[in-house]
C-alpha cells in the first residue's frame, strides 16, 4: 500500500532526468522492487518453488548497467518483519494466497492470460530468492556492497541517503520522502530516463517552468508544500493513510494537506477532530473504537518512521534511525522515541547484538529465523536444524 495517493500529491516537483546525471555517484537500490519486476517474466515458476534465471538475469543486468556507467550502487534488501506492520503483512499475504489458488483455478481451465495475472498477484520475494541474489551479486561484481536491512529497506536506504553514504536512492515510488530521503530516482527505464525527487524541492519549492496543457493536466492533483517542515510532512503522510495506520475515512491527500497547513501537526489534527464539532462526523479507521486510541496509533506510526531500526556500517551495530543520524550531527525531528525497550521492541522489533546484525546485514543469516540460509546440497539432504552458511 504504502503512503496513498503520495505519488500524485508531490509529482509536479519530480524533475524528469537521466541516470546518466549521475555518473560518478553511489546510489542505494530498492532491490526487492527490481526482484518484484524482474518476477512478472516468471511468476509461475516463482509460485511452483522454483528459483529462475531470469529473475537473477534482470537484477544483475541493471548492476552491470550502472557500474558501465560509472555509478557505484549498493543493494539493500528487505529483512524480517517489522511488527508494526503486521496487520499488513498479514493481508497481503492472504491476497498472496487468493491469488495463488485462482492462477491455479484458471490454468486448470486453459485461461493462461488469466493464470498469469493472478500468478504476478500471487508471487512472494522470500528472503532465500534474496539471498540468492546476494551470493551472485558477490560472485559476479564483487565489489559491489550489499546490505539486508534489519527489517523495512525504506529506513535502511533513507539512511544510507541522509547519512551521505550514497547520493540518492533507486526505488519504485515516492514513498520514500516519508522517510526524508533527501533525493530518489523513480520510474528509471530501459532508457535511463527516470523522474528525480528531492525532499529540499518539495519542502521548499522553486517556481515551476510553464507547462503545456497535458502536463499541467497531469500535475494537477499536486499540492504544494512551501513552507511545511519535514516533520509536518511526515504528519501528512500518515493522515493519508500508510502502512502502520489507515487513514481517516473520507480523508485523502487534499484534505489531510489542508489540517496539517491549518493545525500545523498530526498531533494537533486529531485533537481538532476530537473536540472540534465541526468535524463531528469524522470517525476514526477501524479498528479504533475512539479519537484517544488513534491519536495513539497516530503517534506509534510516526515514532515507527523516525525511529526504524536500521544498520550503520560506520560502527557494524543495528541502531534507531534518528538517533544514527543525531550521532552524526544530521537534522533529524528533534524528539525522543520516549518509549520503554519492551514497548518499542511491539512496533519497531529488536536491535540484535553486533555479531548477529553484521552476519544479518552480510546476509549470512536468514532475517526471520536468525538461522544461516541452507545450501543447495543442504537442501538435496533435506536440511536439518542447523543448516549451513550461504556462499558470501
Amino acid at each position: 500500500m504504502g503512503i496513498q495517493n503520495l505519488y500524485k500529491s508531490v509529482a509536479a516537483h519530480a524533475v524528469n532526468g537521466s541516470i546518466v546525471d549521475f555518473k560518478g555517484k553511489c546510489v542505494a537500490i530498492d532491490t526487492y522492487a527490481w526482484l518484484h519486476r524482474a518476477s512478472y517474466s516468471c511468476a509461475q515458476q516463482l509460485c511452483d518453488g522454483q528459483k529462475p534465471k531470469q529473475l537473477y538475469a534482470f537484477c544483475l543486468k541493471r548492476l552491470k548497467e550502472l557500474l558501465y556507467l560509472d555509478i557505484r550502487p549498493i543493494l539493500v534488501l528487505d529483512g524480517a518483519s517489522l511488527p508494526a506492520k503486521k496487520k499488513t503483512a498479514e493481508e497481503r499475504r492472504t491476497q498472496r494466497m487468493n491469488k495463488r489458488v485462482e492462477a491455479y483455478q484458471y490454468l486448470s481451465h486453459g485461461d493462461m492470460q488469466k493464470a498469469e495475472e493472478c500468478f504476478q498477484q500471487a508471487v512472494e520475494i522470500t528472503h532465500d530468492l534474496a539471498h540468492e541474489l546476494v551470493i551472485l551479486t558477490k560472485r559476479y561484481f564483487p565489489h559491489v556492497s550489499t546490505i539486508v536491512a534489519p527489517y523495512e529497506a525504506d529506513a535502511q536506504l533513507a539512511f544510507l541517503a541522509r547519512a551521505g553514504y550514497c547520493d540518492a536512492v533507486i526505488t519504485e515510488d515516492s514513498d520514500l520522502l516519508a522517510y526524508g530521503c533527501p533525493c530518489i530516482i523513480s520510474k528509471l527505464d530501459k532508457s535511463g530516463f527516470c523522474q528525480i525527487f528531492r525532499l529540499d524541492d518539495v519542502l521548499s519549492p522553486r517556481t515551476q517552468p510553464a507547462l503545456s496543457g497535458d502536463e499541467q493536466k497531469k500535475k494537477s492533483n499536486a499540492l504544494s508544500f512551501a513552507r511545511f517542515s519535514y516533520s509536518q510532512f511526515l504528519d501528512f503522510c500518515i493522515l493519508c493513510g500508510c502502512d502502520y495506520l489507515d487513514n481517516i475515512p473520507s480523508i485523502g491527500p487534499v484534505r489531510a494537506h489542508e489540517l496539517v497547513k491549518k493545525f500545523r501537526s498530526g498531533q494537533r489534527v486529531v485533537e481538532v477532530l476530537r473536540v472540534n464539532p465541526k468535524y463531528k462526523r469524522l470517525q476514526p479507521p477501524s479498528p479504533y473504537s475512539n479519537w484517544k486510541e488513534y491519536k495513539t496509533a497516530f503517534e506509534q506510526s510516526r515514532l515507527t518512521f523516525l525511529f526504524h531500526i536500521i544498520f550503520d556500517p560506520a560502527t557494524g551495530e543495528s541502531t534507531y534511525l534518528e538517533e544514527a543520524l543525531r550521532s552524526r550531527g544530521k537534522p533529524t525531528a528533534s524528539i525522543d522515541v520516549g518509549l520503554s525497550p519492551e514497548a518499542a521492541g511491539l512496533m519497531l522489533g529488536q536491535r540484535e547484538g553486533k555479531e548477529v546484525a553484521q552476519r544479518l546485514a552480510c546476509s549470512l543469516l536468514d532475517p526471520e529465523t536468525k538461522r544461516p540460509f541452507l545450501t543447495r546440497k543442504r537442501r538435496r539432504r533435506g536440511g536439518g536444524e542447523e543448516g549451513e552458511e550461504g556462499r558470501g
